[in-house]
Order: C-alpha cells, then structure tokens, then sequence
C-alpha cells in the first residue's frame, strides 16, 4: 500500500491586488508505504506438545517470537490447541520523540478448537492476542 501526499505553495505578487499574479507550486510526497511478511514454523515434540518460531517484517520493522503449544484435546471429531510465546520487536523510526524507545518485547497468546460437526463440515474457531509488552 502506499499513500501520497501533495502540498500547494501559493504564492502573489505584482503592484496591486488587481493586477496581482498568483503562482502555485505542488510538492507530492511519499507519505506511506506498507509491506508486510509473516512466517511460522512449528515442530511436534511428542503427540501432544510442540513448539513454534514466527518471524514478521513489517516495512523496517523485525521482529521475532518463540514459543510453545500444547493439544489439550486431539480426537477424531474435537481438537483445542493453545500456545504462547515471548518475542522483540526493533523498529528503525524516521522520528523519534524524546524518550522513545526503539526496541521492545511483546507476546503471543493463541488457542484454536476445530469440531467436526457433520462428516463435510467442520467448525473452526481461532483467537490470537499479541501485543507490546511495553
């Protein structure tokens, strides 16, 4: 995605506000720009636990997360599966205010239940919470 931005100068001269000549100037501006990648990975330690590894690149922004999850229930017709996970993020800001900090931790918090409901038919229901632990 990116959004541009165009500022107009205007300017007046000449002897009388009559005979005045006006100029105007535009100036567009790059004022947006987003990119966005997000990778995860997750590996199966016994039946029932695993771990995982995601890595996200948002613009400039690294950042990355490492966790684990766990099936608490894993039959043929219900599944629910959690996990959790500690990350960083480091952000190379174009301003920043005093005080702002450019690096940060932040977590992972997700669970997943499927429910098989008919043999074609399957109910998913997904929630991830992740955010700043600043």
């Amino acid at each position: 995605m990116q959004v541009s931005t165009t500022t107009y100068t205007r300017s007046a001269s000449g002897p009388s506000l009559a005979s005045a000549t006006v100029a105007n100037q535009g100036t567009t501006l790059k004022g947006t720009e987003s990119y966005f990648a997000n990778f995860r990975y997750d590996q199966k330690v016994s039946e029932r636990l695993g771990w995982f590894s995601s890595a996200g690149w948002e613009r400039n922004i690294p950042a990355g997360l490492a966790g684990l999850g766990y099936w608490w229930v894993k039959e043929d017709r219900t599944k629910f599966f959690t996990d959790a996970g500690l990350g960083y993020t480091k952000e190379t800001l174009v301003f920043s205010p005093a005080g702002t900090d450019s690096g940060f931790g932040t977590f992972h918090l997700g669970a997943k239940l499927e429910k098989k409901l008919f043999s074609a038919s399957v109910l998913t229901s997904e929630l991830n919470v992740s955010d700043s632990l600043k």
